[in-house]
């Protein structure tokens, strides 16, 4: 690669959300998007009635690892708590014997405005339990997870198979995610070495997260059409955690806490085979962030001579994005333990932070990228709370090209990547 330059238990207060899933070929939208939502009341997923009844789900997948995953392609497990959400969200999810695979369009969209403001405290103490050996497949997640407020578009594409360019466009984006409340994740997951993450961009995670700001687009499994172009407007991302008081200090002070309750056993997970999987334990204060990935992904000319590739083009207007925290971030969690990391930039990680504004372009065993026209990137990230880890990590096997293990703790980041794993 080239740079050339669900069965989920879900308490949420959301309003104004425009969901975009599986678009037909045909579909195509320029209208302005204008989404606010605000909550002001205290969100809990707990467990109800006697003690020893859990609120969350368990899956049991195969005594043995079963020829196909027990979580396919895309698929998801969740169990979360959300204060505040505006979301548009657009997925194509297609395997090679889906007659509908070719020529998928992925849509444009005119001036997106998105505001969220979280003013409760949001609490999930909900549980994940694994039986047997459960392998998620392509894309597949689950998560256990409490957020504040958030603003998002997503993208995401597995398994497609476009001949023809796509020439997507996103108008100028504002995005305001505004905490106010204390966010606390004390859910779990449970099961010992039973999850295995063989497919290509696979991820578990666990997280608490106060304020985030994110536009993110991800082909995974994908066959794109040299020439494509995918072209994003000026963007301004701000994400606040907390307020600021008189003399410029902190005013309101939201704590963020992750503690993963199976302190004891901790989470075991089993190997990360799956290109670009991912395992992660966080907690974060405010987070601006904008991604590009393509996972295992091929880009071919039209039509396609022999050994030829034509690179798509990623263009973006100017980009401003500010995160601010004014809270205490703290990620109490238990031992993380993987088997081997060998699939081609898989990560595993356990991690705080306080204020992160972050841009990313990244090709994962995948074809060319061509940086288009790219505008001015400005990014401000400022932190007044304390962020501690406790976390920890024990890793048995090897690590494939590009695989990495992280454990930090980090007060303001601003990150710009590019990266390519072949």
């Amino acid at each position: 690669m080239i740079f050339q330059f669900k069965k989920s238990k879900l308490a949420t207060a959301l309003l104004m959300s425009l969901p975009l899933i599986a678009l037909a070929e045909d579909a195509v939208i320029n209208s302005p998007v204008t989404q606010s939502a605000n909550n002001s009341g205290n969100v809990t997923n707990a467990k109800t009635g006697s003690p020893n009844e859990a609120n969350g789900m368990n899956i049991t997948g195969a005594a043995s690892p079963a020829p196909s995953p027990d979580l396919g392609a895309g698929a998801s497990a969740s169990i979360s708590a959300s204060g505040a959400v505006a979301s548009v969200s657009v997925t194509n999810n297609f395997s090679a014997a889906n007659p509908n695979t070719n020529d998928v369009t992925i849509p444009s969209f005119g001036i997106v405005t998105q505001d969220a403001t979280n003013q409760g405290d949001i609490t999930n103490l909900g549980t994940l339990g694994f039986s047997e050996v459960v392998t998620l497949g392509n894309g597949a997640s689950a998560s256990i997870s409490a957020s504040g407020a958030v603003s998002s578009i997503s993208h995401i594409s597995y398994g497609i198979v476009n001949t023809n360019p796509a020439t997507p466009e996103i108008g100028a984006t504002t995005q305001l995610s505004a905490n106010l409340g204390t966010v606390e994740n004390g859910g779990a997951m449970t099961g010992s070495n039973t999850v295995t993450l063989s497919g290509d961009g696979a991820s578990v995670s666990i997280s608490a997260s106060g304020a985030v700001a994110s536009i993110s687009s991800t082909f995974n499994g994908a066959t794109l059409a040299g020439e494509s172009t995918y072209s994003y407007g000026n963007i301004d991302q701000t994400a606040t955690n907390g307020a600021e008081g008189p003399g410029g200090g902190a005013g309101i002070s939201p704590a963020v806490t992750n503690t993963n309750t199976n302190q004891v056993a901790g989470l075991a997970l089993g190997n990360l085979s799956g290109n670009g999987a991912s395992a992660s334990i966080s907690a974060s204060g405010a987070v601006a962030s904008i991604a590009f990935t393509l996972n295992n992904t091929v880009t071919s000319a039209t039509p396609a001579p022999a050994a030829a590739i034509v690179p798509i083009v990623v263009s973006y207007g100017t980009i401003t994005q500010e995160a601010k925290n004014y809270g205490d971030i703290t990620n109490i969690a238990a031992t993380l333990s993987i088997g081997s990391i060998v699939g081609e930039g898989a990560s595993a990680s356990s991690s705080a932070s306080g204020s992160v504004a972050s841009f990313s372009v990244a090709s994962i065993t995948s074809d060319y990228i061509n940086l288009g026209n790219f505008g001015a990137i400005s990014q401000t990230s400022t932190n007044h709370g304390a962020v501690a880890n406790s976390g920890n990590m024990q890793i048995t096997g090897s690590f494939g090209v590009g695989a990495n293990a992280s454990i930090s703790a980090s007060g303001a980041v601003s990150s710009i990547s590019f990266r390519a794993v072949q």
